[in-house]
């Protein structure tokens, strides 16, 4: 078998010598070491023939590709053996295409060639991008500085291969050919990120846009100029780092990336710089093809425009898309509106106050402008009346909220314009019936289902959970309070809490009890987000911002059920229940709740079932007279 081994050595020399690639040489190797096993164990020696009953016995267990490859290498294999060389003829089969190159495409690939170093890479490159550049070639390309959008789409469209990963290598190896041309000939480097079988299905060439589309790329382009192509291009990488900075996760900045490099091939192709109404045009276009994912997109979009007007952004920025409600009420309402919330802005409103008063005002101005009205003088009281009696609300006293802010509304412009109807505020009802409510606290049941998940709770959202239910049901604290609260406000050597309450502005100082600061150690150290935030409570994924107070009901929620009596305040009034049953004054009650007077505590006073039971009065003492009945 010595001669046997001679030849196998002497055809993968001279594969080498035409430099086919490793893996191609690796085949035949294979092949050939198959073919002698099985002649040792036959105890037979080789010939053509003995080799071609190898190949007919296993067909059967290889496939016919199997089968057909391995004759070929049996036919290289006598070819060496009888004539010394493999002829032309037997090797059409496996020509490398790198073979056909010619003139200056030839070059480039060597020039590409040269910068890697290892030699398996450098021949697994040779084979790869071979193939890319045969296709060039094939359709006229002389260099590789003539290659355009077209052809890599078609490219990517028609280039087939036996599994998508053998497909997503070749597609790999064209990228890194055409980054290494554009630092060497000065292509657009978008020509490398379009070598991506994900991006090219949202490539928009102008030849698929419609004439309104072009008019409009057309219309933009001189200003887009003032911020050009390159710099555009510069300010990618500075986004994404950014990105990083603020802890965006994987997945978010992997899109950002994506859809940077989408626009830039439309930039490219258009012939256009970088503004954020082409981008926006861009988005419209490409809005049915991205599914779903156009809205993240068009974050991405507004976001990157806020990095390159400002070098920064800012996660928690909330991004409007459309005219408000506001904006697109008349100019005569518009105008005054804006200036009685910036009044009540300066009076010190908070920002929940003044969305309300601008969603009543709204409202109001709404209705006058489906009445025909065109002025705020020809506003009249009969106006007044019927917006009461046609206004839906599900609760009076949600009514009332409205009528109450749009009140001091008509109150403001009774100083200026309607200054000759001084009462006219006066038509719009703002009252309703007081009612009595039946307060509501947690019952035995529920307390040991919430003391039960405080005690099981391990994941980071349920830390959070468990810590703000505590912090109403064993400090009485409100929703707003909580979601409020800052690191400064905890003092952990006094054990004490100090807040300014957000509904009344008084200060408020409170005992921190050792189960409380527990779960919100716990919750600090376990569950938290790595965030610079003040706030103690903020949302777990970026921007990391303040919760809003409707993460306290959900919190409720989340442990006993949508179906619960009551949402987060019923922890406030089960509160004050507890401290009333176990015996607590009145006054110290009232100083826990930050209250000034005892009107809301006393509400609670009928739940202390013991203490009611003491305070019993004869039926004849509340002169009642009990007649009849059995004698027992």
């Amino acid at each position: 078998m010595n001669q046997f081994d001679q030849i196998v050595e002497s055809v993968a020399a001279f594969l080498r010598e035409q430099k086919y690639a490793a893996s191609t040489v690796c085949a035949h190797k294979k092949c050939y070491s198959e073919l002698r096993t099985h002649l040792t164990e036959a105890g037979l020696g080789y010939s053509f023939e003995t080799a071609l009953d190898w190949i007919k016995q296993g067909s059967e267990r290889w496939g016919r590709r199997k089968s057909a490859n391995y004759r070929h290498f049996i036919v290289h294999l006598d070819d060496m053996d009888r004539l010394g060389g493999i002829p032309a003829y037997h090797l059409s089969h496996h020509f490398p295409p790198f073979t056909r190159l010619s003139g200056t495409i030839a070059k480039e690939l060597g020039m590409f060639l040269d910068s890697i170093e290892t030699e398996n890479m450098r021949e697994n490159m040779r084979m790869r991008c071979s193939n890319f550049l045969l296709f060039l070639q094939d359709r006229g390309v002389s260099s590789v500085a003539e290659t355009t959008y077209s052809h890599i789409r078609q490219f990517l469209d028609e280039d087939s291969h036996k599994t998508r990963k053998s497909k997503d290598v070749f597609e790999c190896a064209a990228r890194r050919l055409m980054a290494f041309h554009h630092r060497e000939l000065g292509i657009s480097i978008g020509l490398s990120y379009a070598c991506n079988k994900q991006m090219s299905p949202h490539i928009q060439p102008p030849a698929e846009m419609p004439d309104s589309s072009i008019e409009e790329v057309a219309r933009l382009r001189s200003e887009s100029l003032g911020f050009p192509l390159a710099k555009y291009h510069d300010a990618i990488d500075g986004y994404l780092e950014c990105l990083k900075k603020h802890l965006y996760s994987k997945n978010v900045i992997k899109h950002a990336k994506r859809t940077c490099r989408l626009l830039y091939l439309f930039f490219d192709m258009h012939g256009t710089g970088y503004s954020l109404e082409l981008g926006l045009l861009w988005l419209s276009e490409l809005k049915p093809a991205l599914g779903s994912g156009w809205k993240q997109t068009r974050r991405t979009l507004m976001q990157f425009n806020q990095y390159a007007t400002l070098g920064d952004i800012t996660p928690e920025k909330v991004y409007r898309y459309k005219d408000t409600s506001l904006l697109r009420l008349p100019r005569w309402c518009v105008d005054k509106i804006t200036e009685y919330l910036e009044l009540r802005r300066k009076e010190g409103l908070t920002k929940s106050s003044i969305d309300m008063c601008r969603s009543s005002c709204v409202r109001f101005c709404t209705f006058l402008v489906a009445q025909g009205v065109s002025s705020f003088h020809d506003i009249e009281a009969s106006h007044l009346v019927l917006f009461n009696l046609s206004d839906p609300h599900e609760t009076a006293e949600g009514k009332s909220a409205y009528n109450v802010r749009i009140r001091m509304f008509l109150e403001y412009l009774e100083e200026g314009v309607l200054s000759d109807k001084p009462m006219l505020h006066k038509a719009l009802q703002c009252q309703c019936a007081d009612k009595e409510r039946v307060t509501v606290v947690f019952n035995e049941d529920e307390m040991s289902r919430i003391a039960a998940f405080c005690r099981r709770s391990a994941a980071p959202y349920e830390l959070r959970q468990s810590a703000m239910v505590l912090l109403g049901l064993r400090m009485g604290l409100r929703a707003s309070d909580i979601i409020n609260l800052k690191f400064a406000d905890i003092n952990w050597a006094k054990q004490t809490i100090s807040i300014v309450q957000t509904k009344t502005l008084k200060a408020l100082s409170l005992p921190l009890p050792v189960e409380v600061a527990n779960s919100l150690y716990r919750y600090v150290r376990d569950g938290r987000p790595r965030s610079e935030s003040p706030f103690l409570f903020i949302h777990h994924r970026v921007p990391f911002g303040k919760l809003g107070k409707g993460a306290c009901g959900q919190a409720i929620h989340a442990i006993l059920g949508e179906n619960t009596h009551g949402g987060f305040h019923t922890t406030r009034r089960t509160f004050a229940t507890n401290l009333l049953r176990a015996g607590v004054g009145v006054n110290t009650i009232i100083d826990s709740l930050g209250h000034s007077t005892d009107d809301t505590v006393n509400e609670y006073l009928s739940l202390d079932e013991g203490r009611m039971r003491l305070c019993a009065m004869s039926l004849a003492k509340a002169g009642i007279p009990l007649k009849g009945g059995l004698s027992l």
